[in-house]
């Protein structure tokens, strides 16, 4: 449909495509320009209840019957069911007619229909409880291992990735899909020059599943964990007990790209204009080896980089200031620190006023936080003590 013509214009334009229709819509609604977006042919169905100063009806159904009458287009494959059995037929059935509808889906959400049990049920500091989904089996698709590149996450995991000949997945082409860790390179047994499975997990995430051991070709290659980082060419090491290789070095350039656009995202500092292209350029020249590096950028820094012009190095920057009012929660979640996502984040944010002195806290102290135990301690510790740490 829309996002097939959008892409087919991008393409003639010589402008790069969108890979699947979600980055599309987000790429769109991060745009300024508000006829670009009307260019583009967004569509938009209601599929939940935001907040509400006054309650409207005691049902979601309800609510959604209103949201229609109003105008707002709402799904027309939701059902009211009485039983358990109901809800599964109805799953059932969408499995064999959701080629119907012009857009991808994955599965069914179930739902408590009565706002007050949703209310009485509450949620976890992650899920609802008056909710769940239901995903159908991923689509799979057949195709050959051309070869596996070895990159290097901000953490220093060194992440197999397989790059094969394009297949078609959930109305996209997909090209490479991850192969998680070395020992599930040996679990597949797979090998470059392989016939391999690729599905969709969640039909998002690009992943092998398997090998056609029956095709197998003449004079495939084996896949060997890297004694060297790929990067930066430092010693790799396993996890202890576990299953990721990591290079080891705190100074490798990939892992500092990965740690500075993971730091610009927008659930930890936000930095809009810091893209994945920036951050390379500001890495390659030198100029950003830390991420305090960034708040020391000067126009001139910007400038002088390819195709950056002053208007476009004054937005960087000022977006850069606007990040500095994030507060404690965020600079921590952004930081990359291993066992460290937002909500550790938000608990250690309560009791310290300032990073300083959690970098200051013993494990000790650490542990007597709630929900801070000796691993997320250890991890504070390890961060903290080592060399990117004390100049983060």
């Amino acid at each position: 449909g829309a996002f097939n013509e959008f892409n087919a214009e991008r393409a003639k334009a010589g402008e790069q495509t969108f890979a699947n229709p979600r980055n599309g819509a987000a790429g769109t609604l991060k745009q300024l320009d508000p006829k670009v977006v009307a260019q583009r042919g967004l569509a938009f169905l209601a599929h939940s209840i935001g907040e509400m100063s006054d309650s409207i009806a005691s049902r979601a159904s309800e609510v959604f019957e209103k949201f229609e009458q109003w105008g707002v287009p709402v799904s027309r494959g939701m059902q009211v069911c009485d039983d358990v059995d109901a809800a599964l037929g109805i799953i059932d059935d969408w499995l064999r007619r959701r080629g119907e509808v012009d857009y991808a889906t994955d599965g069914m959400v179930v739902k408590v229909d009565e706002l007050a049990l949703r209310d009485e049920l509450g949620a976890t500091s992650k899920y609802p409880r008056w909710c769940i989904a239901y995903k159908y089996e991923a689509e799979q698709a057949e195709t050959t291992l051309k070869e596996v590149e070895m990159q290097v996450g901000r953490l220093g995991t060194i992440t197999p990735v397989a790059h094969f000949e394009a297949v078609q997945l959930s109305g996209t082409t997909v090209t490479s899909a991850t192969l998680h860790n070395f020992d599930q390179v040996e679990r597949l047994g797979v090998r470059v020059g392989d016939r391999i499975l690729v599905e969709k997990a969640g039909e998002i995430i690009p992943q092998v599943v398997g090998v056609v051991h029956e095709k197998r070709p003449k004079n495939t290659k084996g896949i060997r964990p890297p004694r060297k980082c790929p990067s930066c060419g430092g010693e790799t090491a396993r996890d202890a007990g576990g299953v990721y290789l990591r290079c080891v070095n705190p100074e490798c350039p990939a892992q500092l790209r990965e740690r500075l656009k993971f730091f610009a995202g927008r659930n930890q500092m936000d930095i809009d204009h810091l893209g994945d292209k920036l951050v390379d350029q500001l890495v390659d020249e030198g100029l950003v080896e830390h991420f305090a590096d960034l708040y020391k950028l000067r126009k001139d820094d910007l400038v002088a980089l390819e195709r950056m012009g002053e208007k476009s190095a004054e937005n960087v920057l000022a977006a850069i200031a606007d990040s500095k009012d994030r507060g404690l929660q965020r600079v921590l979640a952004g930081l990359g620190i291993r066992y460290v996502g937002n909500r550790v984040a938000e608990v250690l944010a309560q009791p310290f006023d300032h990073i300083d002195d959690i970098a200051a806290a013993d494990r000790e102290q650490l542990e007597e936080i709630s929900e801070i135990g000796p691993t997320i301690a250890a991890g504070l510790r390890q961060f903290f003590d080592s060399p990117q740490g004390r100049d983060a």
